[in-house]
């Protein structure tokens, strides 16, 4: 999933880099000595305009379908297909269903190499109850509508992430950004109409470009390219970070053993940032780099790594079971709040820590 998160980064600062060269380029075809160069100033000012819309959208939409397919994808390596959420398993057979009665497969790009062979076998092992078996990722990803709220929200529900926007509006990276374009500190959750503002305004945008065209008066400017870029950005981020969460929630959480649960914050948090505090001594080896994930109102929405050890205000690279040691202060690599749970793995996860 990680590698999800990367690959919408790195197009989202190619992005960037884009619109930071606009003005300067603009300045270069005004100033230019050819005429032809500068009567064509306003047409590659829209065609411009019209690239950053269609790219932004294309990698926003690409990005909510792969996370959705990671997502699926790993709860079917270790979920037996009868136990696997309702509503994916229901989208999963409505869209085959769907795709086979097309019957034009393996035609255009979407669905090249696609054959109506490879949806049968996939859907006879996924309802034989046959282990393995695999999924057909054009029936997990499939949607109707452009991604507004209400769209990308569905596409998670299928997955038994319930009202993604709800966990969405309190993850960090959509809460600085939002206040960062309030211009206050970071307090309470995003609006959720803010959230659908956006989305809504993003999808009319881009279906303004993409089927009717632009006009002069209609043009995005590069502030306006800029602000919807950390929208952008920010929302990706805090959409990643909740799928994340759910998927340590299942893995970690809900079955017995598979982490450590640490006792109740005695201390803290502390410092600036809130990444300290102080814990009764785990019942297991604690040690610097150590994941280390937080629970809050029952859902997992923080999680990185073990980035300092105190015992008696003493530095230590690691605190071994039969340490006598009464507590111990950790310091991790996110903010920690008031109700936070923390849990701790002995070994990494390399779907979250690479």
């Amino acid at each position: 999933m990680r590698s999800t998160l990367d690959e919408v980064l790195a197009v989202l600062g190619d992005l960037e880099a884009f619109v930071h060269s606009i003005d300067k380029v603009n300045v270069l075809l005004a100033s230019h000595a050819d005429p032809d160069v500068r009567n064509h100033f306003n047409i590659r000012r829209r065609l411009d305009g019209a690239a950053f819309i269609v790219a932004l959208y294309s990698a926003f939409e690409k990005f909510v379908e792969e996370l959705s397919w990671a997502f699926a994808e790993l709860e079917a390596s270790v979920t037996s297909y009868a136990d696997l959420h309702e509503g994916l398993r229901f989208k999963h057979l409505k869209q085959s269903a769907e795709l086979l009665a097309r019957g034009r497969l393996g035609e255009g790009r979407r669905y090249a190499g696609l054959t109506e062979a490879n949806v049968v076998a996939n859907l006879h092992l996924c309802l034989s109850g046959q282990s393995p078996y695999k999924l057909n990722r054009d029936a997990v990803v499939y949607h109707e509508h452009n991604f507004r709220a209400n769209v990308v929200q569905a596409s998670f529900s299928a997955l038994g992430i319930e009202k993604i926007n709800e966990s969405v509006r309190c993850a960090d990276a959509l809460v600085n950004w939002y206040s960062s374009m309030q211009g206050v500190s970071p307090g309470d959750p995003v609006p959720l109409t803010t959230i659908e503002v956006r989305l809504e305004d993003f999808v009319e945008y881009r279906n303004q470009v993409a089927h009717t065209g632009t006009s002069p008066g209609s043009l995005l400017g590069p502030d306006d390219m800029r602000e919807l870029l950390a929208f952008v950005r920010s929302y990706c981020i805090s959409i990643h970070t909740v799928v994340v969460g759910e998927y340590l929630n299942r893995r970690y959480v809900t079955k017995p053993g598979a982490s450590v649960k640490l006792g109740d914050i005695l201390e803290g948090p502390f410092r600036k940032n809130g990444d300290a505090v102080v814990v009764a001594k785990p019942q297991c080896r604690v040690f610097l780099d150590q994941p280390v994930f937080g629970m809050r109102d029952g859902r997992v929405d923080r999680y990185g790594l073990v980035k300092g050890i105190q015992v008696d205000g003493r530095d230590m690279h690691s605190v071994e079971v039969n340490s006598t040691a009464k507590s111990v202060g950790l310091r991790v690599d996110f903010r920690v709040t008031k109700g936070t749970q923390l849990y701790l793995l002995q070994s990494r996860d390399a779907v979250v820590w690479p």
